[in-house]
């Protein structure tokens, strides 16, 4: 599932996937600066998934099968 595909299912966007991936993963508030950073990357460099994200895109398949 990519992050697009999530966003969609969701009904969301993809930063708030990043978002949501990110207080799912870390278990606090999350972190703007650092979110936004991953984000840009994203943006610029779509293969690049930071971890949280990639377990968030794998746990929201799983549910969705």
């Amino acid at each position: 599932m990519t992050v697009t595909d999530c966003a969609n299912a969701l009904e969301t966007s993809e930063y708030e996937i990043f978002c949501r991936a990110y207080t799912s993963w870390y278990g606090r508030v999350l972190d703007r600066k650092t979110v936004e950073r991953d984000f840009g990357r994203y943006l610029i460099y779509a293969k690049e998934l930071p971890c949280y994200v990639r377990a968030f895109l794998s746990r929201t398949n799983v549910l969705a099968a």
